[in-house]
């Protein structure tokens, strides 16, 4: 800018010097939580929540930790599915490559739909071995943290991508407040 351009807009200029503020400032502020730090817990299935683990806010929650178990018929119906295939796998063992190839193929269709789901593959592993099929996946914390929301009853019907809780890692916090000018 030319002289007077900044003389005529109020640009003016002094020295920096280091100094103690001497001079108060009061203000009102509130304590929140680190937005970086929030985790939602969310199934990927429709189902119905049968038993409720993690039942109030402000409850803390570790990594792993049970929170809720959910019933959902097409998780399931893909167990069944998947267990029937492994069957297929062995009746087909001596067809052709086209047989074989195909029955591995839903194999590890159903094995994939369900790790989607996030059913943890101990579970996929044990229906395989034990031919039973687990009527309810557990969802875990994801995360350690507080559990600041809860949106999930007893009893309730969840849709995949409905948020069940909301956990947050309170190990540092956010104060916004307002500092206005004298």
């Amino acid at each position: 800018l030319s002289d007077s351009d900044q003389r005529r807009i109020g640009v003016t200029f002094t020295r920096v010097d280091r100094s103690p503020l001497s001079r108060q400032v009061r203000t009102v502020a509130q304590v929140t939580y680190d937005e970086t730090r929030v985790n939602q817990v969310v199934p990927r299935i429709d189902g119905y929540v049968e038993a409720l683990y993690v039942n109030a806010t402000g409850q803390p929650v570790t990594p792993g930790q049970p929170l809720f178990a959910l019933y959902s018929p097409m998780l399931v119906t893909t167990q069944q599915e998947l267990l029937l295939a492994q069957r297929l796998v062995g009746q087909v063992a001596a067809g052709t490559p086209d047989a074989i190839q195909g029955a591995a193929s839903l194999l590890e269709s159903a094995r994939t739909r369900l790790l989607y789901w996030e059913v943890p593959p101990d579970v996929i592993a044990r229906v395989l071995q034990t031919g039973v099929i687990e009527r309810t996946v557990t969802l875990r914390s994801p995360v350690s943290g507080v559990v600041v929301e809860k949106s999930v009853l007893g009893g309730q019907r969840l849709m995949a991508g409905e948020v069940a809780y909301k956990i947050v890692d309170l190990s540092r916090v956010w104060i916004e407040g307002e500092v206005f000018e004298p």
